[in-house]
């Protein structure tokens, strides 16, 4: 019971409701871990968070409580730990016994830890994922320097909310448990007493029907009802009109109770009702009684982040416990018909519903933001979400496709349809590409280019079988491909649609660097095609333009060029007038790519830089001062820049320091995201204000300028002390060394860039990898667990920073800082 002796030490079991320690304090076996979180009207109002472990549950006190704003870091103070049995208290503890106060429970559940939950409190940083009647997705607790005081923050995924948003403890203040009040477990109303006016579900549902009456008209819901559907749209509206909601990947709903019998039909309006047992035992609660509520049947992965493979899954193996079903409109409710009620009241009305349902796991309310539309999808998108569904809050329900209601999609999702296939090439089976079109104003079928990245065997062999019957002799399209373009290609018929992701369109209309998502189930009406938005031109002529860099990826050279001229204004600032190493790959990536150091061979557009190397011999570096620079690299196949931590000027003293923090192989992600946080902390104490990016591969870089005061040299003296006392703190997370053998497990911080003709990847430089991955600068907020390299890629950045409002390196330019002689002596160098 030693676990628990400062809980029976701190209460008078005669005296206080609580439940006594009693229970053995041995772990149960069970899969997931039990969570709770209690709102205590002590002396101050907090809610308590206990995560069950060993037995016991972990507490902590959150003064605030939870927010679902990831900048909020609200306090978490770490109290003694409770029995098991404290996860089902309510009631009032006593005046003048421990906490005093009336204790509610606010949200229960399970939470899943990332990985040892016994060694990350110890390290006290510990992160998981919360799926309860109230919370959802990923959550941090850090510990500070006090050991007692922590901080709750949730991480950025779907569940989160923009700043500014309302607070989920105000919005959702009844109980998760027996769904009272606080007043009314105070006053001891029993849970389920029906003679309280406010408290219980007859009362709260017939309060509902009440306002349901005064708002709509008698009408049963109709046994089939046609959705309301969005118009797809180039950009989230603004102003104060419109509401947005996270656009969720999953399959539409409509569910129809009536006479004691639930009904859910797909849009197609097709009966999953016995495919879906679940969700139809939990909409047969009598509050939704002779209703028809709208909304996404979704599958959640471990992030808390929607994901439609997992769905077609569950539904394929009949497992639908984990499924859960977004609610977004309510067209009919208790009888009545709301679809001339404006959109935000019949969306009050079903969060009302459902609160007063106390509904289970399965069903949510989608929630939303009013005003802020580009702000919004920038975030959704930031998020990983697919976009946002922007609606007026005005609107009727009108059951058809209506510019009241507008989706705008991330990373440009699109659905086509299949129209011809090209033989396989190399090593790929099946086929090579797909020949793709969208239909116009009269029903035509306008050709749009090709799609031949983002599939794997299984799905070349499912669209090779669904394609093989469906041959014909003649293209399907209006304007179809003709020369090499159309060589080898076989036409189908146009039964076939899927889902693309592409980077923007050309002049003409074309998809550029198509990846297929998906197949669409069911099968889409079709999609007006969004028009292009012209790009900036080069000045530079192209010789051979379609040559692929990217094979993989069916990236060109012009690609590459269009993304330099896109990024250019972000990334000279890092690049101008510092000696470069290159890496070419005239042959594209995955043939023979070289490093270029000296400037041999390239155009005179490109600036000469005259070095000494250590020889005393005159080496001629390349450099670049403008975007027409930049694109003449790309024209001699030039894929990665690398810099000097100096410029032309004064090469012999740098103005950055750069930690490049380079994992071994078997780590996770997340602890380069914590050396990163710790360099970037180690550095503020000596009063350096540092700047991260990812490097293109599997680390990052932790940069900060400072002043040209110092030699290369003493610079590099002073990153390598540093480093060194990363390794000698923390020996089994860092090393100093570039020897592999000492590498094993750790993260080598690597102060070697910081030697004299010494580089490092420029920021916004695309790498020479399969995935056309970027070397892109972050904002440290942006440093989350959830975090990958490989969401930063040539087709994604410049979308990426067209939906940022500041350069996250922005501040670097007008940041004068120094190394000063405190710094050095912190590190262990004198004068």
């Amino acid at each position: 019971m030693a676990k628990l002796d400062a809980y029976r030490r701190k209460r008078n079991f005669d005296a206080t409701p609580e439940p006594a320690p009693d229970s053995p304090d041995e772990p149960l076996a069970a899969p997931e871990r039990i969570y709770v979180i209690q709102r205590h009207d002590a002396r101050r109002l907090h809610y308590d968070l206990r995560l069950e472990h060993g037995g016991v549950l972990w507490s902590w006190a959150v003064p605030k409580g939870p927010s679902l704003d990831p900048h909020q870091r609200r306090l978490a103070v770490q109290t003694e730990d409770h029995p098991l049995d404290y996860a089902n208290f309510e009631g009032t503890i006593p005046a003048g016994q421990y906490g005093g106060g009336t204790v509610l429970v606010w949200d229960r559940g399970v939470w899943i830890p990332d990985g040892d939950p016994a060694q990350d409190f110890e390290r006290g940083r510990l992160r998981f994922t919360l799926s309860g009647a109230k919370l959802h997705g990923r959550w941090n607790l850090i510990r500070t320097r006090d050991a007692k005081t922590w901080l709750l923050i949730k991480s950025r995924d779907e569940f989160a909310r923009p700043e500014g948003a309302a607070e989920i403890v105000d919005e959702q203040p009844l109980s998760a448990l027996s769904g009272r009040t606080t007043e009314q477990v105070a006053a001891g109303v029993e849970r389920g007493d029906t003679r309280d006016l406010d408290g219980t579900r007859d009362q709260i549902r017939d309060q509902i029907r009440d306002e349901i009456r005064a708002i709509g008209e008698r009408a049963p819901p109709p046994l089939v009802l046609t959705p309301q559907l969005a118009v797809p749209a180039e950009q989230a509206p603004k102003g104060p009109e419109w509401l947005h909601e996270i656009k969720l990947d999953g399959y539409r709903i409509m569910a129809r109770t009536f006479d004691g019998e639930v009904r859910l039909r797909t849009r197609g309006g097709e009966d999953w009702t016995t495919r879906l047992p679940s969700l139809a035992h939990e909409l047969a609660n009598p509050i939704f009684a002779d209703s028809l509520l709208d909304g996404e049947l979704c599958a959640l992965g471990p992030r808390g982040e929607t994901q439609f493979e997992l769905l077609q899954q569950a539904l394929v193996n009949g497992r639908d416990q984990r499924l859960v079903y977004y609610l977004f409109d309510l067209p009919f409710a208790a009888g009545h018909d709301l679809r001339g009620v404006p959109l935000i009241e019949r969306k009050r009305i079903l969060r009302a519903l459902l609160e007063g349902a106390h509904a289970g796991r399965c069903l949510r309310f989608s929630d939303h933001v009013r005003g802020g539309g580009p702000e919004v999808f920038a975030r959704a998108c930031e998020l990983g979400a697919e976009g946002v569904v922007s609606k007026r809050i005005s609107s009727r329900y009108e059951g058809r496709r209506s510019h009241a209601w507008r989706k705008v999609k991330c990373a440009h999702r699109l659905t086509v349809t299949v129209g011809g296939f090209t033989e396989p090439q190399g090593l790929r089976r099946y086929f090579g590409a797909l020949l793709v079109g969208s239909y116009d104003a009269a029903g035509r079928l306008q050709y749009r280019g090709k799609v031949g990245a983002g599939y794997d065997e299984a799905s070349l062999a499912q669209i090779h079988a669904r394609l093989d019957p469906l041959r014909q002799d003649q293209a399907p399209f209006i304007n179809p491909p003709i020369g090499n373009e159309a060589r080898g290609v076989t036409w189908v018929a146009p039964r076939l649609a899927i889902d693309v992701q592409y980077s923007d369109l050309t002049e003409a209309g074309r998809i550029r660097h198509g990846r297929f998502e998906r197949l669409h189930q069911p099968e889409p009406e079709p999609e007006p095609m969004p028009q292009p938005q012209p790009q900036p031109k080069s000045a530079v002529r192209l010789t051979h333009p379609d040559k692929l860099l990217y094979p993989e990826l069916g990236l060109s050279k012009r690609d590459v060029a269009d993304y330099i001229m896109r990024v250019a204004e972000w990334m000279l600032p890092h690049v101008r007038d510092r000696p470069l190493t290159l890496v070419r790959c005239p042959k594209g990536v995955g043939a023979s790519c070289f490093y270029q150091q000296h400037a041999t061979g390239l155009p005179d557009t490109i600036t000469r830089v005259r070095v000494r190397d250590s020889d005393g011999a005159e080496v001629i570096h390349a450099s670049v001062s403008d975007a027409l620079g930049l694109v003449t690299l790309v024209q001699m196949s030039v894929l990665e820049l690398h810099v000097w931590g100096s410029r032309v000027d004064r090469l012999e003293h740098p103005d950055r320091l750069v930690f490049d923090l380079d994992p071994d192989a078997e780590l996770e992600f997340a602890r380069v995201v914590d050396a990163a946080v710790e360099v970037r902390d180690r550095l503020a104490k000596l009063g350096l204000t540092a700047f991260v990016k990812t490097t293109g591969g599997k680390g990052l870089h932790v940069v900060a300028p400072v002043e040209r005061d110092h030699d290369v040299d003493r610079v590099k003296a002073f990153c390598r002390a540093l480093a060194g006392r990363l390794a000698a703190d923390a020996p089994e997370r860092f090393t100093a060394s570039p020897l592999k053998v000492e590498r094993r497990g750790k993260i080598f911080v690597d102060y070697l860039r910081n030697g004299r003709g010494a580089t490092s990847i420029a920021a916004y430089s695309p790498r020479a990898n399969a995935k056309a991955l970027i070397s892109t600068p972050l904002a440290w907020e942006e440093l989350t667990d959830t975090l990958r390299p490989e969401q930063f890629a040539l087709t994604g950045v410049p979308t990426r920073l067209a939906s940022l409002d500041d350069d996250p390196w922005g501040p670097m330019a007008s940041l004068r800082q120094r190394l000063t002689r405190a710094a050095f002596e912190a590190v262990g160098l004198g004068e």
